[in-house]
């Protein structure tokens, strides 16, 4: 009988039993499953969660622009910043106006009264299509103030006469004269004496009417004077210019 080693045998121990191989497996396999669902419940739970921070929230495209919300209208352009108010676009093909028209015009009509000639003291000037305006008898005189806010003054007087070679009267209701002296043009103030009438308010066909009228003006400002006869609204300003007597 051979010997045999004691500290090779399997010495089986009271009370205690050998586990099979198969519960370890399936413990493992149960397990397994385990963390794979907790795995799973804990994903979805983040994904349902609205502040989560792996939701991403749209982006609106690049290319779109702030005012065009959907639902709402598109606000008109801006008008550009070098229009001026009141400023009118020109038609195409036509040239803009570079016309002022005078104080006191309406815009687009032509300016009414606005002298472009004239005629030397002693010669008469045609107003309208056969009427004709002359200055007669001018004059160096001392103002004598008779009306409301008039000065005494050396002054110059003389006479305005109007012929009407036409068939039917003509209208001087509207006749305004007025005298001016000096490079600058100052005005000169008006006076009613001595003598001073103005004109009728017509002139028959054929005939020729007088008005007389005195304007103070400084003696040595005489050098050059222009009187201005404004006819009608109908007609240009009928002008006289030349040296004055001092």
């Amino acid at each position: 009988m051979s010997d045999v080693n004691e500290d090779t045998m399997p010495i089986d121990e009271p009370g205690r039993r050998r586990i099979p191989r198969w519960v370890f497996v399936v413990g493992g396999i149960v397990l397994l499953i385990v963390v794979i669902v907790l795995a799973s419940l804990g994903l979805r739970g983040q994904n349902s969660d609205p502040g989560a921070a792996g939701t991403a929230e749209p982006t609106p495209s690049a290319s779109a622009s702030p005012s065009e919300t959907p639902g709402e209208p598109t606000p008109d352009p801006e008008p550009s910043a070098s229009a001026e108010p009141g400023a009118t676009e020109t038609p195409a093909g036509e040239t803009p106006s570079t016309e002022t028209p005078a104080p006191g015009t309406p815009p687009g009509d032509p300016a009414v009264g606005t002298p472009e000639e004239s005629a030397p003291l002693d010669e008469p000037s045609q107003a309208v299509p056969g009427v004709t305006i002359a200055i007669a008898d001018l004059a160096a005189v001392e103002g004598e103030p008779r009306g409301a806010g008039e000065l005494a003054g050396p002054a110059l007087r003389f006479a305005v006469n109007v012929t009407n070679t036409d068939d039917e009267a003509a209208s001087l209701g509207t006749v305004v004269v007025n005298l001016y002296y000096g490079d600058d043009e100052t005005p000169a103030p008006p006076v009613t004496g001595p003598n001073g009438s103005n004109l009728p308010a017509e002139v028959a066909a054929g005939q020729t009417a007088t008005g007389a009228y005195i304007f103070t003006v400084p003696e040595d400002q005489r050098d050059r004077v222009r009187i201005e006869v404004d006819y009608s609204t109908e007609a240009g300003v009928v002008v006289f210019e030349g040296a004055a007597p001092r």
